[in-house]
């Protein structure tokens, strides 16, 4: 009897924990069909309540639609003040301006008591008009100059003379550092593929194939590649370096099946105040390579806790800080998939605390000593707040859960995500490299694979020339230019080094763009 009792135990716990995994399956499958379905569907923004964007593919219905509060101007609070939003932004003062007088007649200038009319003032109402691509062919000519008397005379020696050819950044092709400059934008800002573009160049009875213009950007890098290690050089000299990664498809890879995922790593830092955003392309996520780039680097890291930084960080005792967007991501995304629980809610309201009193502070521009008073103060009581939540619901969770996933990422994260105290040249987040290499992940869209190593490569500099020219205020197709037009000039590399986006005086490009 007690035998039968003790077999009727165990097969009910054996069933009970058959049920549990099944709960936990279930709940995990409906997680990840929320998750995707929000992925492909949703509004991508990281708040949890309804926001205007949510109108952003509906402009033109809505205005359709009657909407009343279309046309009002918006207020929003802020602070101890109203402002409004709305109304027409200004059109920037270099773009030239080509006056349409309209005056009245002579008779209509006349008043009815006899006198003539004065101009009081003038009123002046813009309208943007735009001219299609403005496609020049220069026609170098080199006038060839020779001696007739010594050639008739057959007397020895070189007797013919011409201009010499003037440098070019792509020497033998017809392409200019302007034309090149604009097949560059629009590909890597504009995300227009070679393929559509060569369509574009022939509605202008322009023969460019999309093979001339690859050819164009290995040309280009093969012969100025060094440049990726001046932005290694110059991010190593920066208080905190920003890494994330992104997978990208290439072809042709030695030794590898063209199925398998490459990556391609992002970077951002600060250089004498100025941003850089640097992109380098591997064959695999590891960050191995990083150890020697960063041999004797002596500032911080910080990632999204991907766990390949770890031994590296511990081979080079530079420490590791993490990033609280990450984490407020993941509660996030519960907190869609099952809005009623109250755990998640309670640890977004605390980070979102967090991110408040950073915002405070960075538009008082405090520096960098009161700022960590005021972590200390303010910041540290909510993180410890965070914390203990986390470790008194732990043993709560069940930890192959979804959520119970999300607190052991945390826990093992915690270390990290309390740097921020410590050190405040630290961001709360890695958002800074995440919002660089966006561009890259909406390009991958369009053009999905690399056609080799080489292309990779290649792509990866130019990313890295134009994110950085963004991120300091440049426009990236003058800023093109003017690069291709003086890297030929240059005479040795510390000059090519000045002509980097975050070396360069951005005045001159505002110069070249006029």
């Amino acid at each position: 009897m007690k035998e039968d009792v003790k077999k009727q135990s165990e097969q009910n716990k054996k069933q009970s924990e058959e049920i549990r995994k099944q709960s936990e399956e279930n709940e995990h499958l409906r997680y990840l069909v929320k998750y995707f379905r929000d992925l492909k569907f949703a509004v991508k923004s990281e708040k949890t309540n309804n926001s205007p964007q949510s109108l952003l593919f509906n402009e033109a219905e809505v205005v359709a639609s009657g909407n009343p509060d279309s046309s009002k101007d918006e207020e929003i609070a802020v602070k101890s003040h109203k402002r409004k939003r709305g109304g027409r932004r200004a059109f920037p003062k270099e773009i030239p301006r080509i006056e349409i007088p309209h005056d009245l007649s002579d008779e209509e200038k006349q008043c009815t008591c006899g006198n003539v009319m004065t101009v009081l003032e003038r009123e002046i109402k813009e309208k943007l008009d735009i001219i299609p691509a403005k496609i020049i062919v220069y026609q170098h000519i080199y006038p060839k100059y020779a001696c007739l008397p010594c050639l008739n005379g057959k007397k020895p020696g070189h007797h013919f003379k011409v201009a010499e050819i003037h440098p070019e950044i792509l020497p033998k092709s017809i392409a200019t550092a302007g034309l090149f400059a604009h097949i560059l934008t629009n590909k890597f800002c504009d995300h227009l593929p070679y393929n559509r573009q060569e369509g574009i160049f022939a509605r202008h009875g322009i023969d460019i194939s999309k093979a001339n213009m690859c050819n164009w950007q290995t040309q280009f890098y093969e012969q100025y590649d060094r440049l990726e290690n001046f932005f290694f050089d110059d991010i190593f000299h920066a208080p905190v370096i920003i890494a994330d990664e992104t997978t990208n498809k290439v072809m042709n890879e030695p030794g590898r099946k063209n199925t398998q995922l490459s990556y391609m790593f992002a970077f951002a830092a600060l250089f004498k105040g100025r941003p850089i955003r640097l992109f380098h392309y591997r064959e695999t996520r590891s960050a191995k390579f990083l150890k020697d780039h960063f041999e004797g680097y002596s500032g911080i890291l910080q990632t999204d806790g991907f766990k390949s930084y770890d031994p590296l960080c511990k081979v080079l005792n530079i420490p590791h800080a993490g990033c609280w967007a990450h984490l407020r991501r993941k509660f996030r995304d519960y907190l869609n998939f099952l809005p009623k629980d109250t755990f998640s809610g309670e640890i977004l309201k605390k980070i979102k605390a967090l991110y408040q009193l950073e915002r405070d502070w960075r538009e008082e521009k405090i520096d960098p000593n009161r700022l960590r008073q005021h972590r200390q103060e303010f910041s540290k009581p909510i993180v410890i707040e965070i914390f203990n939540l986390i470790e008194a619901r732990k043993n709560e969770i069940l930890p192959q859960s979804d959520l119970g996933k999300i607190v052991s990422h945390a826990i093992k994260q915690k270390t990290k995500l309390f740097m921020f105290l410590e050190f405040p040249q630290l961001a709360l987040d890695t958002n800074a490299v995440e919002n660089a290499i966006r561009p890259f992940a909406v390009g991958r869209k369009n053009w999905m694979i690399s056609g080799s190593p080489r292309g990779a490569h290649s792509s990866a500099l130019i990313y890295s020339l134009i994110e950085t020219a963004k991120a300091n205020g440049l426009n990236p197709y003058y800023y093109l230019r003017y690069l291709f037009e003086k890297l030929p000039l240059c005479k040795n590399d510390e000059e090519i080094k000045q002509l980097l986006p975050h070396r360069i005086d951005p005045k001159i490009i505002e110069d070249t763009s006029i």
